[in-house]
């Protein structure tokens, strides 16, 4: 199934360029997660973990990164669109029917404005969910423009790992079975790369150091111009972004 979609969507990224820093940046409380990394003979090497309040100094601090997979929606639709943005509907096709609901729609900008889930909801439907994500898709919302997306990619942590075990997972990333899984996906691109989330990440949410793993892989991929994007002909929202999940 990955195969066959490969043969369809189109590569994207700078071209291959080993020396640089990479970032895999996932939602926490407090801010954002950030697992740091350079890329290594056999996959990313992680440097480093760190909880930082705000994205923009993650993105404008003293050493810039060359990529940034950060596992938030970028681009949105002005309105409620059914089964969300085109990436959305071809990422939950990819998952397949036990994985794909992880792949939220991607809020409209008329329920990014809301003020409680009852008024975003008067939009369109909006689970509980990505209500809760809101405040850091507001962030990167009013971040990011199309220059930033030279170096920030947006990601998705199941298509990270659906690229590393070329299959679907079967298990929910909370679950310890599903976290047993995702470990054996990580061992062979990022070997020990846990231990250096140890001092910043609690046993609570050793599930958000795990997607952030992933997601520096997928950055990795991005630096040395192998990763792909969905969908195939590029889209962008009203304010420029492009609205793509890259994997």
């Amino acid at each position: 199934m990955v195969e066959a979609v490969e043969d369809r969507v189109r590569r994207c990224g700078p071209p291959a360029r080993p020396a640089g820093l990479l970032a895999g940046v996932v939602p926490a409380p407090g801010g954002w997660l950030v697992v740091a990394g350079r890329h290594g003979c056999h996959g990313p090497e992680p440097t480093g973990t760190v909880l930082r309040t705000r994205l923009a100094s993650v993105l404008d601090g003293d050493t810039p990164f060359r990529a940034v997979a950060l596992a938030v929606p970028v681009g949105l639709p002005d309105r409620f669109v059914p089964g969300g943005r085109t990436c959305d509907r071809q990422a939950r096709r990819l998952l397949g029917r036990r994985r794909g609901s992880a792949v939220a729609p991607a809020p409209s900008r008329a329920a990014l404005r809301a003020a409680s889930l009852e008024a975003a909801r008067s939009s369109g439907p909006l689970s509980a969910a990505t209500w809760h994500l809101m405040p850091w898709i507001r962030e990167v919302d009013e971040l990011l423009d199309a220059s930033r997306q030279q170096t920030v990619w947006s990601v998705h942590p199941e298509l990270s790992f659906l690229r590393l075990v070329r299959r679907p997972l079967t298990h929910p990333k909370h679950s310890a079975d599903g976290q047993r899984e995702r470990l054996c996906g990580l061992e062979r691109a990022v070997p020990d790369g846990l231990s250096v989330g140890a001092p910043v990440v609690g046993p609570a949410d050793r599930w958000r150091l795990i997607d952030a793993m992933a997601c520096l892989c997928t950055a990795d991929r991005i630096a040395g111009g192998g990763a792909e994007h969905l969908p195939t002909v590029e889209e962008r929202d009203s304010t420029g972004l492009r609205m793509e999940l890259v994997w």
